[in-house]
């Protein structure tokens, strides 16, 4: 036909008209619009999602940084000391010291404080700490 006549005389790679001719044969379905742009949505909608939801897959977003024994040690003795001062105010008078001194809540914070020494003390071997050091039930490890 018409086509092949239009080749021969036509050198090769200059039939652009050709491809605007294809379009306008091939009109696109109304149910085909509408599965495309579904699948337009859809793979939009899927990129945002691993987007948003890729650094939750990274190892370092759930690395907590938690206190060295040493740090928690510390804040135990800290919290131990701070209670039993607000119970019995030391600070106020002689009787209210003398309450304190003989408390449980300072023999807590003694055995506490042992148990925290000797712990963290390279030197210590475990034979050098004394029985009344060891770490007691009533202690504020053991709440």
């Amino acid at each position: 036909g018409a086509y092949q006549e239009k080749q021969k005389t036509e050198a090769p790679g200059l039939d652009w008209d050709e491809d605007e001719d294809d379009a306008q044969l091939e009109n696109e379905s109304a149910v085909s619009k509408k599965l495309t742009e579904m699948t337009t949505r859809r793979v939009i909608l899927l990129v945002l999602l691993i987007m948003l939801a890729l650094p939750f897959f990274q190892g370092t977003i759930y690395i907590v940084k938690l206190p060295t024994t040493a740090q928690y040690g510390m804040n135990n003795l800290y919290r131990t000391w701070r209670d039993g001062m607000a119970v019995h105010d030391p600070l106020a008078n002689s009787t209210q010291r003398d309450a304190y001194l003989t408390s449980k809540e300072r023999e807590v914070y003694i055995d506490d404080f042992y148990s925290f020494v000797y712990f963290h003390n390279p030197w210590c071997s475990a034979e050098e700490i004394p029985s009344s050091a060891v770490q007691s039930p009533l202690s504020s490890f053991g709440k």
